[in-house]
């Protein structure tokens, strides 16, 4: 295999923002990214419409924007807004810039880059990341007996821990996780790459627990800790810069940012109060736990279906009084009941107009009949007058401080241009100071203060290396421009042209 000269190093930070990295740079707590920063240009880099994980390391690997590659969010509608599946590498339409590389012969090796599963490359290194359903995201498995650390890799951390409030604990796993990730990293560094690119996720948990505290520089023992893992990884690149082969430019990047919200708009239990999406409530048939007068489930190995009769009456109870009502008596009954039937409350699609698939598509999909196989709007002019009513009515909606829920609500058209348009969401939100959540909660928006940091569409971008300007800021600079200039200093090009462009203005 024919070895290029000059290499790229890229070093992914998930969910970092320059608020965050600006207070730590100041303390002069991380001083390896304080000299890629003076030693080469920075700049924000702008995340696609959802700043979310899949799509915007997707826009990054093929420069494209979401329409034209086809990925929008984790899950994607397929034939109704009820069946959700999650995305693959096979959901992206045309090229990676990986697979450009490895068409001219260059190496790469990929470690944690999501949506790489199953692995697009047949020479590179893939270690895949977030929805790898193997056992092992290592490929080839051959690596897994040449490097033993490897057997220790973990995708994601011990969530247990902080579903039990145990966040001190919860971080501190999450920086053992990274400490393995760059172990691994560093033998696999030694090997023959063009392209060497790792990402460092623990980053984006810890914000999303911790942002509101970094930014207010608390001094609780979890934001200490927290503070740590930034000092872990700039370390870790330290080594790389230090170990790196000649002719190597460094890449560091965030798909988003963060920021903190004041609030949780409640999206779908909104369009259930308009009247655009109706919903009954599900009694489970599948297993249920048993308490009182008979043993649990665990003892038993058996399931217990709900009776018949409380089927029935729960569904009746629903179509005479208000949801509201009918879901705060079961609640109460359910208690005095030899078991406990569960129910959940779900959308009836075929009376349903619009709905809200996941919170981080910060999204409505409107249920049309060309698109879903239970969809109800069936013709255009129908289609354009439910959409434009849903947007008007969104935008006049604020917090109690009387702020804006919303920065911008846009359709698709305004967001997307390409090939698989028709396949976005309809209706495209850009939160102000709210969070977003789908399940239905009786009320529409909640001042609770729980888990309020969420991403942001503005990231952070750092280079520097042989053949990139030193010290300066840079404007303008997108997701989908990165995957154009990383092709373009390796001396290649996609055969096609994306949506990204080369960044010329921080090129020698």
């Amino acid at each position: 295999m024919r070895m290029s000269k000059k290499r790229i190093l890229v070093i992914g930070l998930d969910g970092v923002s320059w608020d965050i990295l600006n207070i730590l740079l100041n303390k002069g707590l991380l001083p390896t990214i304080n000299k890629i920063k003076e030693n080469g240009v920075y700049g924000t880099l702008k995340s696609t419409i959802p700043p979310v994980t899949a799509p915007a390391w997707v826009s990054f690997a093929t420069g494209m924007n979401p329409a034209n590659h086809g990925v929008f969010n984790f899950v994607l509608p397929r034939h109704s807004l009820s069946s959700l599946k999650p995305v693959t590498s096979k959901d992206i339409k045309g090229l990676t810039f990986y697979e450009v590389l490895e068409k001219h012969r260059l190496r790469c090796i990929l470690i944690n880059l999501p949506v790489t599963f199953p692995p697009r490359i047949k020479k590179g290194i893939v270690i895949t990341s977030l929805m790898t359903p193997d056992e092992s995201p290592v490929f080839p498995r051959t690596l897994l007996k040449e490097i033993p650390q490897l057997k220790e890799y973990r995708i994601v951390p011990d969530t247990s821990l902080l579903a039990k409030g145990k966040l001190k604990e919860y971080v501190e796993d999450i920086r053992r996780l990274e400490e393995t990730r760059f172990k691994c990293a560093q033998e696999l560094f030694k090997r023959q790459w063009n392209l060497f690119f790792i990402l460092f996720s623990g980053t984006d948990w810890i914000n999303h627990v911790l942002y509101d505290r970094l930014i207010q520089q608390k001094n609780d023992e979890a934001t200490k800790d927290a503070i740590k893992l930034y000092q872990d990884i700039d370390r870790y690149i330290k080594w790389f810069t230090e170990n790196q082969p000649p002719e190597t430019n460094i890449i560091i990047m965030s798909d988003h940012g963060f920021k903190t919200c004041n609030g949780t708009f409640f999206i779908n239990e909104w369009l259930r109060k308009r009247k655009y999406l109706k919903v009954q409530i599900k009694p489970e048939r599948q297993r249920i736990y048993a308490h009182r007068f008979v043993k649990t489930l665990a003892e038993t190995k058996k399931s217990v279906s709900l009776p018949t009769f409380f089927t029935r009456t729960l569904l009746l109870m629903t179509k005479i009084l208000r949801l509201e009502t009918a879901y705060k008596i079961y609640t109460k009954v359910r208690k005095y009941l030899p078991f406990i039937p569960e129910a959940k409350i779900i959308p009836d699609f075929k009376e349903t107009l619009a709905y809200c698939i996941s919170p981080e598509s910060r999204a409505i999909y409107i249920n049309t009949k060309t698109r879903f196989k239970d969809g109800i709007v069936a013709d255009e002019k129908t289609y354009k007058n439910i959409r434009k009513l849903i947007i008007n009515e969104l935008k006049k909606l604020k917090d109690p401080q009387g702020i804006p829920l919303f920065e911008a609500i846009m359709t698709k058209e305004q967001v997307y241009t390409g090939r698989f348009l028709k396949d976005a969401p309809d209706i495209l939100l850009i939160p102000n100071k709210c969070r977003i959540a789908t399940h239905f909660a009786f009320v529409t928006f909640s001042e609770n203060r729980i888990m309020n940091n969420d991403h942001d569409q503005e990231g952070i971008f750092l280079a520097s290396g042989p053949d990139i300007k030193k010290g300066i800021k840079i404007k303008d600079v997108e997701i989908i421009d990165i995957a154009p200039t990383i092709c373009h200093i390796l001396g290649t090009s996609f055969p096609y042209k994306v949506d990204g462009k080369i960044i010329k203005e921080m090129l020698r």
